[in-house]
Parts: C-alpha cells; sequence; structure tokens
C-alpha cells in the first residue's frame, strides 16, 4: 500500500473520529436544546457546507500555485479542530451557524489539496481503489465517534451535550500532529517526471501559452459536462441531519438512533475500497450512475418511512460508490501530467459546486419540512437524484 494513501487515511480517521464523535448529536443539540427550527438546520448545515466550498477553490488554486499540500493540510485541520469546541459554547443557531462555518473553513481549506495528494500518488488506473482506501480509513472514524458517544450517553445523558465538544478535540490534535509529518508534494523523482510529461504534452498540443498554475479553462470541455449533472444531484442532496432527525422522531432513543448512523458509516468504510476497485475496472461513470439510483431509493424510502435499519446500511453503500468515486472521476478527467498545477484546482471547483448546490438543498430540505412535512425533503432529493441521472445518461 502507497505510504501517503496510508499517513493521509491515518490523519482523516482521527478527524473524522473527531468530527462524527458529535455529528449524530447536533441536530438534537439544535432543535432540542437551542429550540431552533428546522429552516434554521437547514440555514446552518447549508451555509456551512457553502463556507467549506468556497474556500476549497481558492486552497486548490493556492495550493497549485505555490507548490505546497501539506501546510494546507495541517492549517485546515487545526481550523476545524479548535472551532469544534466552540459549538458547545454556543448560545443560539445563530452562535453554532458560525462555529459551524469556521469549522467548514478549515475543510475547505485542507480538502482539495488533500485529494490532490492522493491523486499525485498513485497511477490514474488505481485512483478508484486509492480514494476507496482514504474513505474508508476515514469513514472507520466515523464508526467510532458515534460509538464513543453512545458511551458518553451511557454515563452523561442528554442533558449534558455541550460538554461532548470538548471530548472532539483530542482526536482532532491527534490529526493535527500527524498531518505535519505529511510531504509537501509528490516525491521529487514523481514530480520530474510529472512535469516533464506536461511539458512535452503542451508542446505537441501547441498550447505552451496556457502555463499559468490552476486555471480553470485549461481543463477538458467533459470535466464541465461531469460538473453540471454532478451540480443538479448535490443541489437535491441535503445535510444527513435530516436523516437523523427523520429516524429520532420515529425512535424513543438517541442511542438506537446513534447505533443506526454507526451501521451506515461500517458500511460506508468497508464498501469504499472494493467499490472504487470495482469502478476501476468497470468505469467510474458506470458506478457514479448506479450510486444515483440507489440514493433515490434510499431517499424515496425514508419518505415513505421505511424501516431505517435497513436504509442506513444501503445508504453506506451509496456513500462508498459515490463519494471517494467522485473524486477519482475529478481527477481522471485532469490532463495527463498535470496533476501538479490542476490537480487541486480541479478537485477544488468540484468542491465549490457541490457546497453551492448543498446550501440550496440544505435551506429547500428545511422549509420543506416546516411546511409540507417530514416526508417532503426526502421525495425531493430522489426525485433531484433521478433528474441527474438522466442528465448523465443524455449528455453521456
Amino acid at each position: 500500500m502507497n505510504p501517503v494513501i496510508l499517513k493521509v487515511g491515518l490523519i482523516s480517521f482521527f478527524a473524522d473520529l473527531s468530527s462524527e464523535l458529535l455529528y449524530p448529536i447536533t441536530p438534537l443539540f439544535i432543535t432540542g436544546v437551542l429550540h431552533a427550527s428546522m429552516t434554521s438546520l437547514g440555514m446552518i448545515e447549508g451555509c456551512a457546507e457553502l463556507t467549506a466550498s468556497l474556500i476549497k477553490g481558492w486552497a486548490g488554486k493556492k495550493s497549485d500555485q505555490v507548490g505546497s499540500r501539506r501546510k494546507f493540510v495541517w492549517g485546515g485541520y487545526l481550523i476545524s479542530t479548535l472551532s469544534k469546541a466552540s459549538i458547545g459554547l454556543a448560545g443560539s443557531w445563530v452562535g453554532v451557524l458560525v462555529a459551524r462555518s469556521l469549522d467548514r473553513v478549515g475543510k475547505g481549506v485542507r480538502t482539495a489539496p488533500r485529494d490532490a495528494l492522493i491523486a499525485e500518488s498513485v497511477p490514474k488506473e488505481q485512483l478508484g481503489f486509492a480514494f476507496g482506501v482514504h474513505r474508508g480509513m476515514d469513514t472507520l472514524g466515523a464508526v467510532l465517534g458515534p460509538l464513543f458517544t453512545i458511551y458518553l450517553l451511557g454515563i452523561y445523558g442528554q442533558e449534558s451535550l455541550r460538554g461532548f465538544y470538548f471530548y472532539a478535540l483530542i482526536p482532532g490534535l491527534l490529526a493535527v500532529i500527524l498531518a505535519t509529518r505529511l510531504p509537501e508534494t509528490v516525491k521529487a523523482g514523481a514530480k520530474a517526471a510529472m512535469n516533464l510529461a506536461g511539458d512535452l504534452s503542451r508542446s505537441l498540443q501547441g498550447n505552451g501559452a496556457t502555463t499559468s498554475n490552476g486555471r480553470l479553462a485549461q481543463l477538458p470541455r467533459s470535466y464541465f459536462v461531469f460538473m453540471l449533472g454532478w451540480g443538479i444531484f448535490s443541489f437535491a442532496n441535503s445535510s444527513d441531519a435530516f436523516l437523523i432527525l427523520k429516524t429520532q422522531n420515529h425512535e424513543t432513543s438517541l442511542t438506537r438512533t446513534v447505533f443506526m448512523y454507526c451501521l451506515f458509516n461500517l458500511v460506508y468504510a468497508v464498501s469504499s475500497p472494493f467499490l472504487g476497485k470495482i469502478a476501476d475496472r468497470f468505469g467510474k461513470l458506470f458506478v457514479l450512475k448506479v450510486s444515483l439510483v440507489v440514493f433515490a431509493g434510499v431517499y424515496v424510502g425514508f419518505g415513505l418511512g421505511l424501516n431505517p435499519w435497513i436504509l442506513f446500511p444501503v445508504y453506506g453503500l451509496f456513500m462508498g460508490m459515490s463519494e471517494g468515486v467522485g473524486k477519482a472521476l475529478v481527477a481522471d478527467f485532469v490532463p495527463e501530467g498535470r496533476q501538479k498545477d490542476l490537480g487541486a484546482t480541479a478537485q477544488g471547483f468540484f468542491g465549490l459546486v457541490t457546497g453551492i448546490s448543498a446550501l440550496g438543498a440544505s435551506l429547500i430540505a428545511g422549509l420543506l419540512w416546516d411546511q409540507f412535512g417530514e416526508s417532503a425533503p426526502f421525495f425531493y432529493g430522489g426525485g433531484g437524484a433521478l433528474l441527474s441521472l438522466i442528465v448523465f445518461l443524455i449528455l453521456r
């Protein structure tokens, strides 16, 4: 196994353990402790993802320009870790909005450079597997995080949710320490070969004038066609906080809801590497299309009130088919030999489109919940996924 992939995976494991220790209780904290509406929850989650995505675009381009990955990665994890405690100090949903947005600033700073570092570290024919391994290790932290939440609930109960946000600092700081040990970019030999290949490619194409780093215009048209379909899907893919609250409404125990969320993350973690390998063999876009069908089925199932013990594991399969595979597909669109100066830019714009769309998705989901009932956001999400699939099939 590539050592860079393992290092990045271990860092993501601790960071996700920190984040997912809090994620299952945050919707309840916002709506139960702070008494915010579902529309407010949608605003918080949507703005948080938008903030991350706006920063992703800048961080990806800047990382390509300065030729560094490590400083963006560890700096981003540091910002996210320090922001978590401030959520527990919030006295209103507006305070949570500010703290969650700061947390997502950290995510935005680190994500595109980190994903570009992964893409630089392996051949293109192994991208699906590499991103799948990373997502698997990342999500393993998301399995253990909620288990710690259950342990803390057993000790302190639901009346002490504020204190949970300070426990999350411990694994978060471990991720920061490990991130300082990453390489700045790929190894010198691979970097030189990549630059040589890029120079040769540009010479053969007569494109020597387009040498400025990180320009979106240098990406192929097929990349932007893909982004159109992905943006439509993202506009229907609201925050998982709505899934948690939907389940909580039909389960008397918060612990049972958190266990379901653990099961979702376990399936996600275990399936990601294998589904990434399948994507490498049979086509990443094909696997992504299948994932949209799975997503639509899961969301319609939640809307109909079907058994969440079944729906959450299937939702984990969707994540295994889409999260790492989507990023690997983005890396595939980067021209050969251009990962160093375009890789993070491509990932950053991918994140930007995702986040802008996610803001709309979560806001609409919150409004639909408040105005038309708890099932409406899920029918909206399922329909949006099918519309995105149709666009992919038409545009090829």
